[in-house]
């Protein structure tokens, strides 16, 4: 496709006009995101502006172009994605309210960036994958927790699939046995863990896989909101590197030669939580066998896992073995307590929690609860 044509489309809900993504675009870190090559380009493209840019995020080969889809926002009305965000800095996501971390880490990590003074406006989107449970109040109560300009659409299963064709990211699957929501609402959903981001100029330079640091966003978010559409000439380019600091320490315990340390709870957007922390074992091997805890009903082990660039949980019935002399890191990205159908907590509570041990028994630890970007680090 010339990516100087403009395409003119007709108005149809739901419909991804232009031609579908025929591309694999090879991402650096080992990362494969098919290019989107349904939208529109801008026709006052000149030298590609990344060319000598030292990106933060994951850096894209081959810039991918904002996508083209209609679907539905959260008030009911029509939703145009390309024309509505057209021209301006732009984070889009695939994700569902009922995720305990990678979709609200995401939200929390993009909101407090661009809550910091100096940071450019942004336009963030998000887009359901479970529209079953993601009802457009359901949407809007999620992101609220985030920032009440964050854009929640929605939309027949035909329509979501599209626009994630038209996105360049891997449908996403329910994971029950039919493929189809289960009545009793107890499921999860494999989907693109990463965001994309497009700059004023209508391109996609970077993306953000689940596990990216605030600081890359941080980072990259002033430099993407300077590449505009020029008529002529060379786009200056800066290179900033990316920072880093040394996490936080959370709550810890010690018993006999088991030490807990790092643990934090991420305050919840959703009905589900998460809770995170490091087992230090100087002893024989263990096994965590169970959490439990008053402010939530059950605690499940899940791990997180990518394939490509679908995320995607799977439990852990057995419990997490421990090695002698070793350490297991329940971490964003990867393992993790799930907190089934959370209480309210808040950033600021204590939350007292049990962690049973096959050897070691009984661990008690007070837990922190946190803003969701602290605990992602």
């Amino acid at each position: 496709m010339n990516p100087h044509i403009t395409h003119r489309r007709p108005r149809s809900l739901g419909a991804v006009t232009g031609p579908r993504p025929a591309s694999v675009v090879a991402l650096l870190l080992g990362l494969v995101l098919l290019a989107a090559a349904c939208g529109k380009a801008s026709e006052t493209k000149t030298a590609d502006p990344a060319a000598d840019a030292d990106w933060a995020g994951v850096a894209l080969t081959k810039p991918s172009e904002r996508p083209q889809f209609t679907l539905t926002d959260t008030d009911g009305k029509t939703f145009d994605f390309y024309e509505e965000t057209e021209g301006k800095l732009t984070y889009l996501f695939f994700g569902y309210t009922n995720c305990p971390d990678v979709c609200p880490v995401h939200m929390a990590q993009i909101s407090e960036v661009l809550a910091r003074p100096g940071m450019p406006d942004a336009k963030v989107v998000f887009v359901t994958t479970d529209p079953t449970r993601d009802t457009p109040e359901a949407l809007r109560k999620f992101l609220d927790n985030f920032d009440e300009s964050f854009i929640g659409l929605t939309g027949a299963d035909e329509e979501l699939v599209a626009a994630q064709e038209a996105a360049g990211v891997p449908p996403a699957k329910l994971e029950t046995p039919d493929g189809k929501p289960d009545p009793e609402g107890g499921y999860t959903v494999a989907h693109a863990g990463l965001v994309l981001a497009f700059a004023p100029d209508n391109l996609g330079y970077t993306v953000y896989p689940f596990g990216s640091r605030t600081s890359q966003y941080a980072t990259d978010m002033p430099k993407l909101a300077e590449i505009e559409a020029v008529t002529g000439g060379d786009r200056p380019t800066t290179t900033v590197k990316p920072t880093t600091a040394d996490g936080p320490q959370w709550g810890g315990v010690t018993k006999g030669e088991l030490s807990i340390s790092d643990a934090r709870a991420a305050e919840p957007a959703g009905p589900n939580g998460a809770l995170y922390f490091t087992i230090e074992n100087g002893g024989p091997a263990d096994t965590l066998v169970s959490a439990s805890t008053e402010s939530a009903p059950a605690v499940e082990f899940h791990r997180t896992t990518a394939d490509g660039d679908t995320t995607s949980m799977s439990p852990i019935p057995d419990g997490i073995n421990v090695p002698a002399d070793g350490s297991v890191a329940l971490e964003p990205g990867g393992l993790h307590a799930m907190l089934m159908k959370v209480k309210p907590i808040e950033a600021g509570d204590m939350m007292p929690v049990t962690l049973t041990f096959e050897v070691a028994g009984d661990v008690d630890v007070l837990v922190p609860v946190v803003p969701t970007a602290e605990a992602a680090g």
